[in-house]
């Protein structure tokens, strides 16, 4: 089964496979429990020019939250339990492809999540006045204060993802 485009989805891997993007949303996914789906769609939003208000994070946050909580986290626990738990080369062979296949899994539920942000996005902002200017650093920081309440400082540890969104051509 094809899905349709999602001009975000292939935003956000654009931008998480540049250089320093991953290891960013990485750090703050396992320091500050940030949602990288999250925060890839407030930096796809700035970089269409869309500043998000404090409610939109709140209800893109409650909209994703199920998928994440449900889904998304137990695969990626999942997945990391067997990357940890592998203690010899056979054993890596024997758990590679249980391993590839919950990946797999959680890669679809991420994309159901930006499929689910991309509507938002469609019904909710696309309408909106856009800025002359990209919003992508702002976004990023209403983001994290928002929704993880971490302050605008934190703006440093997204260097590479602003530099990245910023120069992403939609």
């Amino acid at each position: 089964m094809s899905r349709a485009a999602n001009p975000f989805w292939e935003f956000a891997g654009t931008v998480y496979s540049k250089p320093g993007v991953e290891a960013e949303c990485l750090a703050l996914q396992n320091k500050a429990d940030v949602d990288v789906m999250l925060l890839l769609f407030a930096a796809f939003c700035g970089a269409n020019r869309i500043a998000l208000t404090g409610e939109d994070i709140v209800d893109f946050v409650a909209e994703t939250a199920p998928l994440r909580s449900l889904l998304v986290e137990p695969l990626r626990s999942a997945r990391s339990t067997l990357k940890r738990y592998v203690a010899s080369p056979e054993e890596e062979q024997r758990y590679a492809s249980i391993r590839d296949s919950v990946r797999s899994a959680e890669l679809t539920a991420e994309r159901m999540a930006a499929d689910r942000l991309l509507d938002l996005f469609a019904h909710r902002l696309a309408s909106r006045p856009r800025s002359d200017c990209d919003l992508v650093s702002p976004n990023i920081d209403s983001l994290l204060l928002a929704a993880y309440g971490i302050s605008s400082g934190a703006r440093a540890a997204c260097s590479d993802l602003v530099r990245a969104a910023r120069s992403t051509k939609m």
